[in-house]
């Protein structure tokens, strides 16, 4: 017992010139098949074809912040290894120095990174300074 669905019939009318290629590449009895095979070839092109105009169109969308996050990342990055200072990072960064905070803050970079034997010299001289 034969599972196959059943075939539908077609008419259609093709061009002189797609008509020479068809008979010149296949037979009579292979004219369905290879047509079949073609569209459904086709098929597959058209969707990846589609796809990937899709695909570019979200990377297109998405590149701007992309790129602005690559930057941010790779500016604390070197911020955060004490590779730039703070004023170069915001400068990178093209933000102010108060935004600058408030992204360091955000991706958990100490604002004041000073051991405590630093921070203490730095409170012992204010305090001299607040004497005089």
């Amino acid at each position: 017992m034969n599972k196959t669905k059943p075939f539908k019939r077609l008419n259609i009318t093709l061009s002189p010139e797609t008509w020479e290629r068809l008979q010149k590449t296949t037979s009579r009895m292979e004219r369905s098949w290879f047509i079949d095979n073609a569209l459904r070839a086709y098929l597959v092109h058209l969707k990846q074809k589609i796809l990937r105009r899709k695909l570019k169109e979200e990377a297109t969308r998405h590149a701007v912040s992309d790129l602005k996050v690559a930057k941010e990342w790779f500016v604390l990055e070197l911020l955060h290894k004490k590779e730039i200072s703070q004023g170069k990072a915001a400068e990178l960064l093209e933000i102010s120095r108060h935004d600058l905070f408030d992204l360091m803050a955000q991706y958990d970079i100490p604002m004041i990174d000073m051991t405590s034997e630093e921070l203490q010299k730095e409170l012992d001289s204010a305090k001299e300074i607040l004497k005089k």
